[in-house]
């Protein structure tokens, strides 16, 4: 009623004014269409130069009531109030301007138009009023066939519907969109809906989809050099990274988008970016850097009325002072947050009732407007026909007369408004009220649950504090069993090596047609030696496996030989008390396994069955399982069995608990709870069956490979290999019958010089000063000054000539950090004690048929 009343004044005032024959304006009438185009020019620059303008250039085209001008003028003025910002009298421009644009049935523009008074409800956030205008656009747009408006109001659809959560509707929409703009080839407007489809990934967490619509539309902008939009690009992808909690990336563009909006001097987003790398940096625990950021940023905060960006400030605050465990502060400042959402909650509530209230009036304004208008114009041409100079007077006391009834009218509805909002401030201290007495509440709350949170952490500290003693005395326990498994290893293997290897050599160089006796001895030390050997390992892998230190090395093993080979092992044990060891091995593919490991299973396995079988036999098998791609090895025999009952719980690691079930189950080794973890670890499975009385079936079900290639040496190229000429070998070793064995099996191959320390080595080099040795062999534990890594690196800087010359360690020390620390110490190749024969000396026919390659001259 107040907007109508001011027109009325107008409308009364241009009357008098007109019969008169006043006519002054500010303006040069005859450039009066260009002044018309410089109010959209001015709206956005300038809006307030813009709204002068419009309202002189009003008056004056009402007047000659020129309704293609009235149109543009109204457009000028409802951009110019919603970049001033003063959306409300926007609005009213617009609803002028929509009377105008149906009269003409110009849809093209109606589509707009509607556009944009939806734009303004969607900033109030009134969605169904501005879904009903966007409706009403895209009725407009499809009749007109403009396809570029109709692509604004899919882009506005699908905002509107990313607002309410309706992600898959606003998919559609903007994707809609993006093919009118790629048609159209407007890529200014691409490039937005680009970016609107990455916030909608965004939103859904998907985010490699969201970073790459964001990097499409930034590429976009990056042409038409858009700085504000290309700014704004880079928080969104700042913003996704942040989400993914990829900080580095994250840190990076917000800095980018911080550069640019410092150019275009957006002061606003310039904190957004700055307190965004003050989170990232709580977040990656930099907290020095992001107080540093926090301090310079506080001051332009207190002077910003954003009451969004103090909360921003607020949350990174709390997180600072959370991560800086100073959590009274934290606590503070939480109640600050806690006032200021409440602070904007109130101001929304008031803000959308005022807009409410403005909206039940705003038709009700312009149809009685119109009316007026309508009735001002009839008797205004009434008066332009009947009216003389002596008329004048009369119609000066009818304007006061309107005046006064205007104020009167005015003063009546003055006080209505005023008992309305009188009212409406009772409902507001009443929603206060209750808001004040949750927050009471909220505040009680927060109190107990920081006290129980106070006791909850003193209990986790003591609780901590007796966890890391614990922790303390169990890795003190470690080291010293390490230390004592690791001097027995090291005291047990060197003597154990001299045995095995004698052995071999022995068994070599006695004939056994002569001697047929001896190697039957001879067999039976090398199985026993072996078997103690294995022993051995069994207890280094079992205090591996305490630690979680064994992880299985899958490779392709032929199955047939592993078996066999494991087999051979027990054929003495088997022969002594009178037991039938026989073989089923059928035409089984290779299979996918750690071959060191289930070796150390079978043996295992075998071990048991003879162990607890007086009479009948032991049969080992192999059976393809083509239907799931497997093998299975078999182990029966024909032993004292397990009771039925105890079955279920034979893979229990407290299973030995029980007298009986330990005399059935117990051996040396790993045992089968650790067997079943490793060979789950290798994709495999283990199964028992058994009848008290009547033996025991052990099946190992293993993957097979799948292909056929064989993991044994390629015969022809290791024929090549030992058919090369002799090489020359140092090989310095303390003990004399390892000394004696290695000696032994090297001769045939190569000329091997033997010294016993790492003195006589130096000196047995000085003396050959023309002649270089193909391979040195080193034990790692030497006497005197050097030991094995000490006397690598000393003849390496000795003599140059040796730089490119293999170095192999043999050592008892065989646990696999010994093998990390001796190869990193330069050594080619590490062999522990006992050596296995065959593989050391493929690798020394290796080496030697490579010399040529090594880049040294030999003599």
């Amino acid at each position: 009623m107040l907007m109508c009343s001011n027109k009325l004044i107008i409308f009364f005032s241009l009357s008098i004014v007109y019969q008169i024959n006043v006519h002054a304006y500010s303006f040069d009438t005859t450039k009066y269409h260009t002044y018309i185009d410089s109010i959209k020019f001015y709206s956005s620059k300038a809006p307030e130069k813009a709204i002068k303008l419009g309202k002189e250039l009003l008056l004056f085209t009402e007047k000659n009531k020129n309704e293609d001008e009235l149109e543009k003028i109204y457009e000028g003025l409802s951009l110019a109030y919603y970049f001033l910002p003063d959306k409300k009298e926007a609005l009213t421009y617009l609803n002028l301007q929509k009377n105008i644009l149906h009269k003409k049935n110009d849809y093209t523009k109606l589509a707009s138009l509607y556009n944009r008074i939806g734009s303004i409800f969607h900033d109030w956030s009134l969605l169904t009023e501005a879904i009903n205008y966007y409706n009403k656009a895209y009725h407009y747009a499809l009749k007109s066939n403009n396809l570029p408006v109709l692509g604004q109001t899919y882009n506005n659809l699908g905002l509107i519907n990313k607002d309410q959560g309706n992600y898959d509707k606003a998919y559609e929409y903007f994707i809609k969109a993006k093919e009118i703009y790629e048609q159209q080839n407007d890529n200014k407007s691409l490039s937005y809906t680009l970016n609107n489809i990455g916030i909608i990934y965004k939103r859904i967490k998907s985010y490699e989809k969201a970073i790459d619509y964001f990097n499409k539309s930034l590429e976009i902008k990056k042409k038409i050099n858009d700085k504000r939009t290309i700014a704004n690009t880079y928080g969104n992808i700042g913003e996704t990274y942040l989400e993914k909690k990829d900080y580095n990336l994250a840190e990076k563009y917000f800095n980018e988008a911080l550069i640019l909006h410092t150019e275009i001097q957006d002061n606003d987003n310039i904190l957004k970016d700055i307190l965004a790398l003050a989170k990232i940096n709580c977040l990656t625990n930099k907290l020095s850097k992001a107080q540093n950021y926090l301090l310079n940023v506080q001051p332009l905060i207190n002077k910003s009325y954003s009451k969004d960006l103090k909360k921003y400030f607020l949350e990174v605050q709390i997180l600072y002072y959370k991560k800086s465990n100073k959590y009274k502060e934290a606590f503070e400042l939480s109640q600050q947050l806690m006032e200021l959402k409440d602070s904007i909650f109130n101001e929304q509530l008031i803000q959308k009732s005022v807009e409410l209230e403005y909206l039940l009036n705003t038709e009700l304004k312009e149809h009685e407007l119109n009316n007026l208008k309508i009735e001002h114009q009839i008797a205004l041409e009434k008066i332009r026909k009947n009216l003389t100079s002596k008329y004048v007077l009369i119609l000066i006391l009818i304007v006061l007369l309107s005046v006064i009834i205007i104020i009167l009218v005015r003063l009546k509805i003055g006080l209505k408004s005023k008992i309305a909002i009188e009212e409406k401030n009772i409902e507001i201290e009443k929603i206060n009220e209750e808001l004040i007495s949750t927050n009471e509440e909220l505040e009680d709350k927060v109190k107990q649950r920081t006290y129980e949170l106070t006791n909850e952490i003193k209990k986790k500290e003591e609780a901590l504090k007796k966890l890391e003693l614990a922790l303390k005395k169990a890795e003190e326990s470690n080291y010293f069993k390490e230390a004592f498994l690791s001097n027995i290893n090291y005291e047990i293997r060197t003597p154990l090596s001299s045995i095995i290897g004698l052995s071999e050599v022995l068994k070599k160089q006695i004939n056994i047609n002569d001697h047929p006796h001896l190697i039957k001895y001879i067999d039976g030390i090398l199985q026993s030696s072996n078997r103690l050997l294995n022993i051995l390992n069994n207890i280094i892998d079992a205090s591996r496996i305490e630690t979680n230190n064994i992880k299985p090395h899958i490779e392709i093993c032929n199955t047939n030989k592993l078996v066999k080979k494991v087999g051979d092992l027990f054929t003495f044990r088997a022969n002594e008390k009178k037991l039938e060891l026989t073989y089923s091995l059928g035409e089984v593919p290779n299979i996918l396994c750690d071959e060191e490991i289930l070796f150390k299973i079978l043996v295992e396995v075998i071990d048991n069955a003879l162990k607890y079988t007086n009479k009948g036999k032991i049969e080992i098998s192999t059976t393809p399982l083509p239907m799931s791609n497997e093998v299975k090895i078999s182990i029966s025999d024909t032993g004292i069995g397990i009771d039925e009952s105890l079955l279920p719980n034979i893979f229990d690691y407290n299973i030995h608990k029980n007298k009986e079930q330990n005399q059935t189950l117990s051996a040396i080794g790993i045992g089968l709870p650790v067997a079943r973890k490793l060979i789950k670890q290798m994709n495999g499975r283990i199964e028992v069956s058994s009848k008290k009385n009547f033996g025991t079936t052990v099946n190992i079900i293993i993957p097979s490979a799948d292909t056929n290639i064989s993991s044994e040496i390629d015969k022809q190229k290791i024929e090549t290999i030992i058919n090369n000429q002799k090489g020359k070998i140092l090989l310095v070793e303390d003990d004399d019958f390892n000394a004696l064995f290695l000696t032994s099996i090297l001769e045939p191959i190569a000329k091997t010089t033997w010294v016993k320390s790492g003195i006589e080595a130096i000196q047995t080099i000085e003396k050959l000063k023309d002649f270089t040795f193909d391979i040195v062999i080193l034990d790692i534990n030497l006497p005197n000054q050097y030991e094995g890594t000490t006397l690598l690196k000393e003849i390496k800087e000795k003599f140059p000539n040796y730089l490119n010359v293999p170095f192999i360690a043999q050592t008892a020390y065989s646990l696999p950090s010994d093998r990390e620390k001796i190869k990193d110490c330069g050594f080619s190749e590490y062999f522990a004690k006992p050596i296995d024969i065959e593989n050391f000396l493929n690798t020394i026919k290796i080496f030697l048929n490579k010399k040529g390659d090594y880049g040294y001259k030999t003599s």
